[in-house]
């Protein structure tokens, strides 16, 4: 059984200087409620017309082993245009998540993030690897 303030210890965090801090319940959500929606929570945003890729830092740990092993922090979500808005739960949806990742740093979120734009515009792109990789290089620099 595992202690409930060692848990919460190892379950909340917020960023210093990109880098996780643990903390606790409280400290947590105060922290969020100002960075929340800031450069401070998200590590990367890309949008074309079909896609957007976005990864932020969730501040709480989705690791739920208690092994030992690092938090899991991040996510990179992929939302898909649908071709026609859909209806849940009375409101109108535009966009679809589908694929998901999470990792444990600032630092693996931002590679995550660069390999799910790539994962993802490969799917809808046919042309050669070398066009492939100028086009994902060009639709991140142009993100920035």
């Amino acid at each position: 059984m595992c202690d409930p303030w060692e848990w919460e210890k190892n379950h909340f965090f917020i960023l210093v200087d990109k880098v996780a801090v643990s903390t606790t319940m409280e400290g947590w959500s105060k922290w969020f409620e100002k960075a929340y929606g800031t450069n401070e929570t998200m590590v990367a945003f890309t949008k074309t017309d079909i896609i957007e890729v976005s990864t932020v830092f969730l501040g709480i740990n989705h690791n739920f082993r208690f092994d030992g092993s690092p938090p899991v922090l991040f996510e990179t979500m992929v939302f898909h245009k649908l071709a026609a808005p859909k209806n849940v739960l009375g409101h109108e949806v535009e966009w679809d998540g589908e694929e998901c990742m999470r990792c444990s740093t600032w630092e693996e979120a931002e590679l995550q993030h660069k390999m799910m734009v790539a994962e993802v515009i490969s799917k809808e792109y046919l042309g050669t690897p070398e066009q492939l990789k100028e086009m994902v290089e060009t639709i991140l620099k142009e993100q920035k």
